[in-house]
């Protein structure tokens, strides 16, 4: 009996080490990057501007994957496209997949400008926007003013390279093959 009470001592013991070393380890991922969480709280917390303030600091490139946008983003990526030119891409759901209102007046207001060319994928359900291939927005909800500032929603932002080139990988791998990005 005493040897069975030592042995699950040392397995107990064992245990409690490994999982101070597993916790150790993520603490370490964790502080490696730097990563900052977006709480869209009334009267707390301003994702939108915050939102807006991010895509305006693209200097070079602009990646952006969203199900959906309404106008005001519609307004936005235009003017950005204008600024960056070739290096803006969109990939969006295809109109049909679209059932908000507002998101479809900015689906049909960006394809009636002849501005950038969308690229249209039935399988977008979060967003994601790169910056110059630096940083990275995560999405819990579609570029829609209304839906960012009146419902709970939530963005992480990375601020590590690493992170950006996976999340770029990601996007290349949402191009048809000819419009792939080195």
């Amino acid at each position: 009996m005493d040897n069975l009470v030592k042995n699950l001592q040392e397995k107990v013991f064992l245990l409690r080490k490994e999982k101070q070393e597993l916790e150790d380890k993520i603490v370490n991922l964790l502080t490696r990057s730097t990563v900052q969480h977006l709480v869209n709280l009334p009267n707390q917390f301003d994702l939108h501007n915050k939102l807006l303030e991010l895509i305006e600091s693209a200097k070079k490139e602009l990646l952006i994957i969203t199900p959906s946008f309404d106008q005001d983003f519609a307004h936005i990526i235009i003017k950005k496209w204008k600024e960056l030119q070739q290096n803006l891409l969109l990939i969006t759901l295809d109109r049909h997949l679209i059932f908000n209102s507002d998101n479809i007046k900015g689906y049909d207001f960006l394809i009636s400008t002849n501005t950038l060319e969308i690229v249209n994928n039935p399988d977008i359900n979060s967003t994601f926007i790169i910056i110059d291939r630096k940083q990275v927005i995560v999405l819990t909800t579609n570029l829609n003013k209304n839906e960012i500032t009146k419902k709970f929603s939530i963005g992480v932002i990375f601020d590590e390279e690493q992170v950006a080139t996976k999340f770029f990988k990601f996007f290349n791998e949402h191009l048809p093959t000819f419009m792939q990005i080195n």
